[in-house]
């Protein structure tokens, strides 16, 4: 029943469909999987456009840290190590940059002597890391996240040597950029739905961050994700964020005069929120494709079924019955306008052919039979003719021998004379035998044509046998030259 299903019309038929199908669900499946591209490119944009603009707006506050921490290493108050005039000429600048927690000046050991916010009392700032920075490196020196000694708030500081006329360090300046000015800066952005920033320090602990904001604040951010972004050869990667959601990442630097990294921006874009529609789409786009495929090739194996295969199985099984002898077999199908029903209409005319054809053979066979019946009649009855008028010969040459040798008015005479008659008439019925059959060599000879009908009435009447009835009318002219046993042929055909 599977063979027959998988080789035959029907299944060649889905086939075709099925070949027709296979475009609309690849291209069906290429649209989707090409808008998923575009729309992960166009995310993996976003997220490098999202980091560098954050990356852009705190460079230009750790440039004009840089600026500050430069003016400063030439103030004549730092340069005398002067506190009280230090402290009164950056109490003025504190006020009108609030993005500064502080700024100021320690001594070479670290002993802070200069602050624009009042100073609670001894400060040591020898363990800050831009303190060391700046006695390292001898220019700007980057710190890390703290927690201002002076303010008490999150802080990132920077320092730089403040050099007297001997080229010896006469003190450090620092200056701290307030995190929640950071933050501040960070909020103030129109963030895409679901992104994900982080501004952190160089060890990776975070300064600012969306969402979360300042509970974020000197926590270190997700150190796999830091990492990976870090060693990546390209940019964005997608990875999961901190509360689990797949994400397009990237990382920029904002960098101090030198090159020395100062803070890394991570941002990410949520693939999920952007596929997510997409693959939606494309999933009932390839659903409905799917469902639109079976449904033609279900309406296919319909039509095939109904249309053309148990039409084509009847016309086999009439093929079928026609063979086995039943000429009277029809498809009994209605002869439609498509190609099928002229089909139909062509095989019954063809059957209804072959049904006379074999009609007039079976008559053409009994003809045959009956001839050969004749035939074999005839040769039966020309054989017992050419006996019987071997016979008849020595009859009558009998008969006309007695008649000879017996004298006149004998009564005997009489007697031969009817042995001679009777032998004559049995010649003439020799004769009309062997006419029957075909046998008997053409003689032509004038006769009457009245006179050898009503010799052949007697066998007439025999051949016709008693239920019919037997009338001559004789209306023949004159003699005319004919064989006897032809026109006697005649006469019983």
């Amino acid at each position: 029943m599977i063979a027959p299903l998988l080789t035959g019309l029907r299944a060649r038929l889905l086939l075709l469909v099925v070949v027709a199908a296979v475009p609309v669900v690849v291209i069906a499946v290429l649209s989707a999987r090409e808008q998923r591209r575009l729309l992960a490119a166009e995310a993996a944009e976003d997220a490098t456009a999202l980091a560098q603009l954050v990356a852009e707006r705190h460079q230009r506050s750790v440039d004009e840290a840089g600026g500050l921490l430069l003016a400063l290493s030439r103030m004549p108050a730092i340069l005398e190590r002067d506190g009280e005039a230090c402290s009164k000429g950056l109490a003025p600048l504190l006020e009108r940059a609030p993005i500064f927690v502080n700024m100021g000046a320690v001594h070479p050991d670290g002993r802070m002597f200069c602050s624009a916010a009042p100073q609670p009392g001894p400060i040591d700032l020898a363990d800050r890391a831009y303190y060391r920075e700046a006695l390292r490196t001898g220019g700007l020196g980057v710190g890390e996240y703290v927690v201002s000694r002076v303010r008490g708030t999150g802080a990132l500081g920077f320092g730089h040597p403040v050099v007297d006329e001997r080229g010896g360090l006469a003190a450090v300046a620092y200056a701290s950029l307030a995190v929640t000015r950071l933050q501040g800066e960070l909020d103030e952005l129109e963030l895409p739905e679901g992104a994900e920033v982080a501004v952190l320090d160089r060890r990776g602990v975070t300064i600012s961050a969306r969402p979360g904001g300042e509970r974020w604040a000197g926590e270190t951010f997700a150190p796999a994700i830091v990492e990976t972004l870090r060693k990546a050869r390209v940019r964005p990667v997608e990875l999961p964020g901190l509360d689990g959601v797949e994400r397009l990442f990237d990382l920029r630097e904002v960098t101090a005069p030198d090159g020395t990294v100062a803070m890394h921006v991570v941002a990410g874009i949520p693939t999920g929120s952007l596929l997510g529609p997409v693959k939606d789409v494309s999933n009932r786009a390839l659903l409905g494709s799917l469902l639109a495929s079976a449904l033609a090739l279900a309406a296919a194996f319909l039509m095939a079924e109904f249309t053309l295969v148990r039409r084509l199985r009847r016309i086999a099984e009439t093929t079928r019955l026609i063979a086995a002898g039943d000429w009277s077999a029809r498809t009994e199908l209605e002869a439609g306008r498509d190609e099928i029903g002229e089909l139909v209409r062509s095989f019954d005319e063809m059957v209804r052919s072959l049904e006379e054809l074999d009609r007039q053979k079976r008559a053409r066979e009994e003809e045959l039979r009956q001839a050969q019946k004749m035939e074999a009649v005839g040769r039966l009855a020309g054989g017992v003719a050419h006996d019987f008028n071997n016979l008849l010969t020595v009859i009558l040459s009998a008969a006309v021998d007695l008649r000879e040798r017996l004298p006149a008015g004998h009564p005997g005479q009489d007697d031969a004379r009817e042995v001679l008659e009777s032998a004559e008439r049995a010649a003439a019925l020799t004769r009309q035998l062997l006419a029957f059959s075909r046998q008997q060599p053409l003689a032509p000879r004038p006769l009457g044509l009245a006179e050898t009908a009503r010799g052949m009435e007697g066998m007439l009447r025999r051949l016709l046998g008693e239920r019919i009835a037997l009338t001559l009318d004789l209306r023949a002219p004159g003699p005319v030259r004919a064989d006897p046993g032809q026109v006697e042929l005649a006469l019983i055909s």
